[in-house]
Formats: C-alpha cells, sequence, structure tokens
C-alpha cells in the first residue's frame, strides 16, 4: 500500500492535508457540503481549525462567549446518578453553567476512561459544550484545537500562551499557588472540586514519567494513526497515552478529574477528536470501529444535555454532527 511505503512525517501530513484534498476547503468556517450534485445529511459543514490559525477577533469571541458561559447559573437538570464516580463532591447550586461541564466529566469518569466510550463521550460532550456557547452566549464560531505537536520543541514558550485580555493566559504563576495571571480566564472563578481560580503547573516531567518533548510528538500520533485496519482498541490505548501526558504536564486544573476548568480542555479535545477523525477516514474499516459497546450503547450525560448513542458520533457528517477537520 502505497500510503505505507511513505516516511513517517510524510503519511502525517497526507492525513493531516485530507479534508483539503477531498473537500477543497475555502478560507471560511462553513463549507456547502455535496457530491457529485447530490447533498449529504448536512447541508452545511464546519470546518474545525488550529487555534493560531484562526484570526485574533475569532478567538476574542471564543474567550467572550466561556467568560459568558461562566456567569450563567447552574443547570438544574445535572444530577449526580448513583452509577458514577462517587468520590466528587455534591453538585454546588451556586456554581454556573460553565462548571456543569467540569462537573459532568469528574462525576463520569470513571466510565469512560479507558473503556470503548472515551473517544464518543469526549465528541459528544465537546459537541454539547459548543452548542451551549452558541444558544446561551451567542457564539457564531466554530470548534477549534490545538496541536501541541507544533510545540514539542520549546512549549513553555508557545505562542498558545497568549496574555492577551482576551487570550488563553500564561502558565501559571508559581510565586502566586500556580494561578493564571493573564489572559481572558485570569479571573474565572470555578466552583469544583473546591472554590478557586485556574491553575496551571507545567511540569517538564511528570509523575508518570511522561517528558513533554517525547510524550506528544508527530511520532507519537503517527504510532496512533498506524495501527491496523478496524483495530480502535489500538488507536485508543495509544492516543489515551498522549492524552494523558499533555493534560499532566500541563498541570493545574487541567491535571485533574475536573480539567474542562481550564479552558484548553476543549482545544486539546478537540484536538484528540480530530486524530480521531483523520484514523476514521484513513480506512472504510475504521469509520464504524468501536473498542467496546455497541452502536446503540448510550452516551451518558448526567442530565445536562441529550443523551446520544455511540453510533450517533461515529460519522461527523451525519445530521447530529455537521464538521470537518482542517
Amino acid at each position: 500500500m502505497v500510503y505505507m511505503q511513505l516516511s513517517v512525517f510524510a503519511r502525517f501530513l497526507f492525513l493531516t492535508n485530507l479534508a483539503r484534498k477531498v473537500y477543497s476547503l475555502p478560507a471560511d468556517d462553513i463549507v456547502r457540503r455535496s457530491v457529485d450534485g447530490k447533498s449529504l445529511a448536512c447541508d452545511r459543514v464546519e470546518v474545525r481549525r488550529e487555534w493560531r490559525d484562526i484570526n485574533r477577533r475569532q478567538r476574542t469571541k471564543w474567550v467572550k462567549a466561556a467568560q459568558c458561559l461562566s456567569r450563567k447559573p447552574h443547570n438544574s437538570k445535572l444530577i449526580k446518578s448513583s452509577t458514577s464516580n462517587g468520590n466528587v463532591p455534591a453538585i454546588n447550586s451556586t456554581s454556573s453553567r460553565y462548571d456543569d461541564f467540569a462537573y459532568l466529566h469528574a462525576h463520569l469518569s470513571d466510565q469512560f476512561h479507558g473503556t470503548g466510550l472515551f473517544l464518543p463521550f469526549h465528541r459528544r460532550m465537546l459537541q454539547a459544550y459548543y452548542d451551549t456557547l452558541k444558544e446561551e452566549c451567542g457564539y457564531t464560531g466554530s470548534v477549534m484545537y490545538w496541536d501541541w505537536t507544533r510545540d514539542v520543541g520549546d512549549l513553555e514558550h508557545s505562542k498558545i500562551w497568549d496574555d492577551f485580555q482576551y487570550a488563553l493566559g500564561g502558565l501559571g504563576d508559581p510565586a502566586q499557588s500556580y494561578f493564571v495571571m493573564s489572559g481572558g480566564f485570569k479571573s474565572i472563578q470555578l466552583a469544583y472540586p473546591t472554590p478557586h481560580r485556574l491553575k496551571r503547573q507545567l511540569t517538564i516531567k511528570s509523575e508518570d514519567g511522561a517528558v513533554f518533548n517525547t510524550s506528544f510528538t508527530k511520532n507519537k500520533v503517527e504510532e496512533a494513526l498506524a495501527c491496523g485496519d478496524g483495530d480502535l482498541e489500538c488507536f485508543q490505548t495509544k492516543i489515551e497515552e498522549v492524552d494523558e501526558a499533555v493534560e499532566s504536564i500541563i498541570g493545574g486544573d487541567l491535571a485533574s478529574y475536573f480539567s474542562p476548568n481550564d479552558p484548553l480542555f476543549y482545544l486539546h479535545h478537540a484536538s484528540i477528536d480530530r486524530i480521531w477523525w483523520l484514523w476514521q477516514n484513513k480506512s472504510p474499516k475504521n469509520a464504524n470501529a468501536l473498542a467496546g459497546g455497541l452502536e446503540a450503547t448510550k452516551i451518558p450525560s448526567d442530565g445536562l444535555y441529550e443523551e446520544w448513542q455511540i453510533g450517533d458520533v461515529l460519522d461527523t457528517q451525519n445530521g447530529k454532527l455537521c464538521y470537518i477537520y482542517y
């Protein structure tokens, strides 16, 4: 197969450019979708791009929408079921709409980490979060992702850490208990596990031995993409290792069960989702591959948003989901 004869880097670029080759993407965030004149399930398809490839105006809208959500009251539809992680605290009735997603993630962590729900859960949660930004805070932009492979050489000085007032902000200040002291989230009030401000504690080498310049490189991504046709268990095992490395090295809130406390979570998991999307598009056998459960298995949501089935999130252009990555 020609693909396997390419170098590691060439294979990575081949898959990264898949969307361009298939869809001839324009600069817009939304494209009309049809093949040979025949409309598919999605009339309009969102194009998801890397954070730094989006202009500051759009990034500002993203930050302002998240800030808006942090000022809205908790959704009383969120429940704490008895079948999930019992170590999380009770729901804080004075928490925010933004906090609801962090609570959901922590509470259901035992159900999706290391199980066949890992990828479907995060794909569904990501969609629900952005739907909420749009419905409740008027966000009109697209989902963005953080390609951390671009920062392997010097993560500490990456341009992702932008101090602009409507940006992600920098790393935590050691002199200030690792609180984030700049950017659009320096003053955000978080409810879980106890009330606090956003923290990031960069650790070049994590407790489990992961080193940032070897843990989420292009080679690590390529290893996951190289898993055999239909072998989602192989892919998921490798990509979960990358996921854990990124979160533990950034540290602070991102390294906790309540990782959605850090808005970086949504950019990071969009990147994980993008790599899954690339793997799914690599072979017909990958498109509907499962790592456990059935297509009819429900993706839990603790009442926060509509429960979908695993089968609902396998195709990103099935009508419920309408997006591709660039």
